[in-house]
Order: structure tokens, then C-alpha cells, then sequence
């Protein structure tokens, strides 16, 4: 088989998957909707840190804490305590204490798995194992 016959197969292969990757997205976008109307009288904005460094809460959310503003924090416990590219990854005691203060914990699954390529029991046990 030639170069450009394995590359045409491995395009095409590619471009499979990501056609069916979108259909997903977009049957998803459609049919699971619950569009909300939000009226605010002053404009909003929200500060989220996503499988968050402890700098996030330690710098980041000293500093939100400031101008007296509260964040999300997106964790995915199976990189609790690691290191990243990013510095240390986040504590115990930082997710108690970015609770006390009022901040919001967003739960990601266990191993911060794909939800798309990700059967659903095993999807479904990823999020409850990040609960516990």
C-alpha cells in the first residue's frame, strides 16, 4: 500500500470521527437544552478554573476574595496532590477552605474521562467516584 492510500485512509478514518463527534455535540446541544432566560439588572461574569493548580485558589482566589467575588472550582479528584505543567495540582484542605469561604466546587468525573468516548455505566461510576 502506497503513502498516499494510507494517508487517504487515515484522513478519512479522521474525518469520520470527528463528523461523529459533532453529531453528538449538536444532538446533544439540541435534544438536552434547558435554555434559562437571565435578566440581570447589572451585566455578570464568572471566574472558573478548570483541574485547577493550587495557585489558582491560593493566588487566584486571594485575589477574587479582594473585590469581595467568589469562583467555581472544576476538579477532577484523580489529580488531586499531582504535579502538572502548571505547578502542584490542588489539596484536601484547599477544596475545604475554598468551600468555607463560599466559593463553588464544579464536579468533573474521577479521571476526567471523555464523556463522548466514555461508555455511560462507566461514565456514570466516574462521576459518582469524584462525589465520594
Amino acid at each position: 500500500m502506497s503513502q498516499q492510500t494510507t494517508l487517504g485512509k487515515r484522513t478519512a478514518v479522521d474525518y469520520l470521527a470527528r463528523a461523529r463527534r459533532r453529531l453528538a455535540v449538536e444532538t446533544a446541544t439540541a435534544l438536552c437544552r434547558k435554555p434559562i432566560a437571565i435578566k440581570p439588572n447589572l451585566p455578570l461574569i464568572s471566574f472558573t478554573f478548570d483541574d485547577f493548580p493550587r495557585t489558582a485558589f491560593l493566588e487566584a482566589g486571594r485575589i477574587l476574595g479582594r473585590y469581595n467575588i467568589l469562583g467555581t472550582y472544576y476538579v477532577s479528584f484523580s489529580l488531586m496532590g499531582k504535579q502538572s505543567q502548571l505547578g502542584p495540582m490542588f489539596h484536601l484542605e484547599d477544596l475545604k477552605e475554598l468551600l468555607r469561604q463560599g466559593h463553588e466546587l464544579g464536579c468533573h468525573t474521577f479521571g476526567h474521562c471523555h464523556s463522548w468516548d466514555t461508555p455511560p455505566h462507566f461514565y456514570e461510576r466516574a462521576i459518582i467516584e469524584n462525589q465520594e
